[in-house]
């Protein structure tokens, strides 16, 4: 019992700081979508930016989190690095998907709304995302 309540105030910082990270990514979220309609920016880079936004904001709050908990966050972001780059290799595929959603977003060969033809099917973009184009 006592090992729980000296683990206590590290584990009710750690669900504070989760907890901040998500309010912040909302408040990000709030402000960015007011100032991608003020900007007039292009919908797809919008949500390009939200989505990285969001994945970096989370992603530094769970280190934070894990930290104050007394995780040594450095080798497993280390582990996390070699396990990338051994699923890198092993999902190639997915990766080129990723890199050409990439390059769909920069060179901007049709934005959302757009009528297109693929093989003979016609269809509407309804959404780019990093690995696939949905209509």
């Amino acid at each position: 019992m006592a090992g729980v309540l000296a683990w206590m105030p590290q584990g009710l910082a750690a669900l504070l700081i989760l907890l901040a990270s998500w309010v912040m990514w909302r408040l990000v979220k709030k402000a960015m979508g007011l100032a991608v309609q003020r900007a007039d920016l292009d919908p797809t880079a919008g949500n390009f930016l939200l989505t990285l936004l969001k994945y970096l904001i989370l992603s530094i709050g769970l280190i934070t989190a894990l930290g104050r908990l007394g995780i040594n966050t450095t080798s497993i972001l280390a582990s996390l690095g070699v396990v990338g780059l051994s699923l890198g290799f092993a999902a190639k595929d997915a990766l080129s998907n990723m890199i050409s959603g990439i390059f769909i977003f920069w060179d901007r060969p049709f934005v959302l709304g757009d009528l297109i033809e693929v093989g003979g099917h016609y269809g509407r973009v309804d959404r780019i995302t990093m690995r696939s184009t949905g209509g």
